[in-house]
C-alpha cells in the first residue's frame, strides 16, 4: 500500500531528514521528496536556564508502545539509579499494565517513578518545570514534539539517533544508538557529571529551536504550497 501511494504521488513530504534514509528506493520510486520540518510553538513553554544538581529529575513524554521503546528507557534509568540520586516522571498513557509493573519491580525502580497519565497541553509546562533531562528512546521518529517541548523548556535531551535527534546532532543533545540502555545510561551520567556542558548544550539547543521555529517552518510550508499553485 505504501509503495503504491508513493509511486502514484507527485511529491512525498517528510518532516525530518532522517525519514529520507528509512524507506528503500523501490518504495519511493522516482517520486521527488521534500522535507518540511514540523515545529512546536516554543512560546507556549516556560524556558529557564537550568543547572544540573546532585538530585536529577528525569522526564519522559509519550504513550507506551514498542516503537517508543520505553522498556529501554526504564532499564537505562535503573542503571542510573544505582549511581546517582534521581527520579523519573512519565507523562502519557498506556503504562498502567502488568508488563510495566513487572518490569519496574524487576528493576527495583518503582519507588523512583511516578506516572501522570495523559495531561492537557496547557498543563504540560507545569510538569516540565522542575525537570533536568528528557529521556527519549524511540526506535523511529519524525519531528517528535516531545523533544522540541523539552528543548523549549530548557531541558537537556538524551535519546536515540532517530527523527529530529538524528537531524540536529550531538551539539544539541546527548544521542546514542537505539536499544542500548547501558550506552544511554553512561552517556547521561557523563552529562550529569559535567555541569558546564549541560548548561552550554541546553542553551545552544534553545537557540537552535528559537531560530528554526514554528514561524520559520510555516514560511517553508507557505512557499511549498505557493509553488504548487
Amino acid at each position: 500500500m505504501v509503495e503504491h501511494v508513493c509511486k502514484k504521488s507527485h511529491v512525498i513530504v517528510l518532516v525530518s531528514d532522517y525519514q529520507k534514509i528509512m524507506p528503500p528506493k523501490e518504495v519511493l520510486g522516482d517520486t521527488p521528496v521534500v522535507v518540511l520540518p514540523r515545529r512546536v510553538d516554543h512560546r507556549k513553554f516556560l524556558y529557564r536556564r537550568r543547572s544540573i544538581s546532585a538530585s536529577v529529575q528525569f522526564v519522559q513524554i509519550g504513550y507506551y508502545s514498542s516503537v517508543k521503546d520505553q522498556d529501554t528507557m526504564f532499564e537505562a534509568f535503573a542503571l542510573l539509579c544505582r549511581t546517582i540520586q534521581c527520579k523519573l516522571r512519565v507523562i502519557g498513557d498506556g503504562f498502567n499494565n502488568q508488563k510495566v509493573k513487572s518490569l519496574l519491580e524487576r528493576l527495583a525502580i518503582a519507588e523512583h517513578v511516578t506516572f501522570t497519565g495523559q495531561v492537557k497541553a496547557s498543563e504540560l509546562p507545569g510538569h516540565l518545570s522542575d525537570a533536568h533531562i528528557l529521556l527519549h528512546t524511540s526506535l523511529f521518529e519524525g519531528a517528535c514534539g516531545a523533544v522540541q517541548e523539552a528543548i523549549a523548556s530548557g531541558i537537556a535531551v538524551c535519546g536515540t539517533r532517530v527523527g529530529i535527534l538524528s537531524d540536529i546532532g550531538d551539539d544539541y543533545a546527548v544521542i546514542v544508538e537505539s536499544g542500548n540502555p547501558g550506552a544511554l545510561a553512561q552517556a547521561v551520567l557523563n552529562l550529569v557529571r559535567d555541569p558546564g556542558r549541560y548548561e552550554k548544550m541546553t542553551a545552544s539547543a534553545y537557540k537552535w529551536l528559537t531560530t528554526y521555529d514554528s514561524v520559520w517552518a510555516s514560511k517553508l510550508y507557505s512557499g511549498f504550497f505557493n509553488n504548487l499553485i
